[in-house]
């Protein structure tokens, strides 16, 4: 009710709320009226976890690539070894 009110007087403008208590301190049926968007501590744990496994495949691929380099130098590096000096 008091989120409605709010809305009204904002003349519908949008409201950003985040719940961080826990036990929550805003009804989950807030999040369903428009112009109210609501995140809890939960919301929040899964951004964190999605932004955590994206920087870890990132990383993978990182390390891939610098493997793929290292290989491809060290194999120069070895071909330049093997030729007959002039």
């Amino acid at each position: 009710v008091q989120v409605e009110q709010a809305l009204r007087a904002r003349k519908r403008k949008p409201m950003l709320l985040f719940d961080l208590a826990v036990p929550r301190d805003i009804e989950a049926s807030v999040a369903e009226l428009g112009d109210a968007y609501l995140y809890t501590v939960d919301d929040l744990e899964r951004a964190v976890e999605d932004n955590r496994r994206g920087r870890r495949e990132a990383a993978d691929q990182a390390e891939a690539i610098i493997d793929l380099q290292v290989a491809r130098y060290v194999e120069t590096l070895q071909a330049n070894a093997r030729q007959a000096p002039l």
